[in-house]
């Protein structure tokens, strides 16, 4: 029984991705739509790759969360499997605009960060600081 506890405890550490903390990362894509020898439009796209651990620990907890942005992460995800783990897509919308996509993919990590914090504090884990800030 114990070996069986260890081995779903190594699986779940090993859903982080972080080498024993949360890892999950938020991109801003740009895409160049060229119609015959013409740049014919930019637009940027905004998506988050969520750790496998982080949704389900959430999901396990869901009853327990308070913060609607959060359960609307947990709600809109879907699994790609482990290598990406779970996408959301913080919204619908495609972006003329670097700016605003930046502002979304900032919020997006603000959020993912809060989760990160309930699977920490949930699992029991070391917090891990980095004095990396966001790019914008």
């Amino acid at each position: 029984m114990k070996k069986k506890i260890e081995k779903e405890k190594r699986e779940l550490i090993a859903g982080l991705w972080g080498d024993g903390v949360p890892y999950s990362q938020v991109r801003v894509e740009r895409e160049i739509r060229i119609v015959d020898r013409n740049i014919g439009r930019e637009i940027y796209y905004v998506f988050a790759n969520i750790n496998p651990t982080t949704i389900r620990v959430l999901q396990w907890g869901k009853d327990k969360i308070k913060d609607a942005e959060i359960l609307q992460v947990i709600n809109e995800v879907k699994y790609r499997g482990h290598q990406d783990g779970y996408i959301y897509w913080p919204t619908d919308r495609l972006y003329d605009s670097l700016v605003e996509a930046n502002q979304i993919g900032t919020e997006t990590a603000r959020i993912i960060e809060q989760m990160h914090l309930l699977v920490v504090e949930w699992l029991g884990l070391k917090e891990v600081t980095t004095s990396s800030s966001p790019q914008t």
